[in-house]
């Protein structure tokens, strides 16, 4: 894992960040970066590396979780604030920090615009991960219509990525987002989450499923064009 001093700085919340450095450095626990493009950077925007692995680990393990999530929740504010004309180059780092900070709603703005950005590049674990992660923070929002649609949303996108990678778990999370959807109350996101649940269920032999799953599309159709006529008729 490397980092910037500037990073560095922000986190331990001082103007000069040198001396801390040096120690670590003298104690042969971080390094200078040695990589090309390095020399260009700006005074004070080098980046370290730890010597190893174990000790990074220790190190971020002997944080209590409160300070941990303290120090997340820094480093993802002080990125959106100096790197604001450039975030999509930072995605997965505000995602990253965010998903381990205590900010709920900052982790919700960037898992899902990094987990479509896997899932357009084919990196389809690396997109259910952000999606799977997203789904634990999207809990912790207040009750209500618009957490519901977030969460429906980020379940229909981690469906989509898994009915490519036959996870496991991609029945389960295709029946919670027609539950979801019955819970809405809304016809065409009900009809949505049933197809797929059909089709997938359709795939794997499950075929009573398959069929109560097109039945309820029929059903929400049904529904559906019932409350068309009434509105017309008003």
């Amino acid at each position: 894992l490397e980092f910037r001093r500037v990073l560095f700085r922000s986190a331990l919340g001082v103007q000069d960040a040198g001396p801390a450095l040096e120690t670590l450095q003298r104690r042969e626990l971080v390094r200078r970066a040695d990589r090309v493009g390095a020399e260009t950077r700006e005074e004070g925007d080098e980046e370290y590396g730890f010597e190893q692995a174990l000790t990074r680990d220790v190190a971020y393990n002997a944080l209590l979780r409160a300070e941990r999530r303290r120090l997340h929740g820094r480093m993802g504010y002080y990125i959106e604030d100096h790197y604001a004309n450039s975030l999509e180059a930072y995605l997965d780092d505000l995602s990253y920090h965010f998903y381990n900070s205590a900010e709920a709603e900052r982790a919700l703005v960037y898992l899902p615009r990094s987990a479509e950005r896997a899932a357009l590049l084919y990196s389809n674990q690396q997109a259910v991960l952000h999606y799977k992660r997203a789904l634990e923070r999207v809990i912790e929002l207040t009750e209500g219509s618009e957490r519901d649609h977030l969460h429906l949303g980020l379940l229909k996108g981690l469906v989509g990525v898994q009915s490519t990678t036959r996870d496991r778990d991609l029945l389960d999370n295709c029946r919670q987002r027609v539950e979801l959807a019955r819970r809405i109350g809304d016809h065409e996101l009900l009809i949505d989450a049933s197809f797929m649940l059909a089709h997938c269920t359709g795939e794997m032999g499950l075929f009573d499923e398959a069929r109560a799953a097109w039945g309820e599309i029929l059903a929400a159709r049904s529904e559906e064009h019932t409350s068309e006529l009434q509105s017309l008729r008003h």
